[in-house]
């Protein structure tokens, strides 16, 4: 017997839109629950209001770099 895969609520944090979108149409695509944001801060606002399972950050971003954002969270 199969069991089903586990569905995940994913923060994308990436600032070239073009990235997370296909980040974030590959992990729909395969039943998870994706929003995207374009910066660290924005995480951060975002992570005051809503709990994500997984959070999948760039490293080099203007204002708080993926890192840093991992080391607040």
């Amino acid at each position: 017997m199969l069991l089903p895969k586990p569905k995940y609520k994913i923060l994308v944090v990436e600032d070239a839109q073009d990235l997370s979108q296909v980040f974030a149409l590959m992990l729909s695509r395969d039943g998870h629950v994706v929003e995207c944001v374009d910066s660290g801060l924005a995480a951060l606002a975002t992570l005051e209001h809503r709990q994500f399972d997984l959070i999948l950050t760039d490293y080099f971003m203007p204002g708080l770099k993926g890192d840093q954002l991992a080391a607040l969270v």
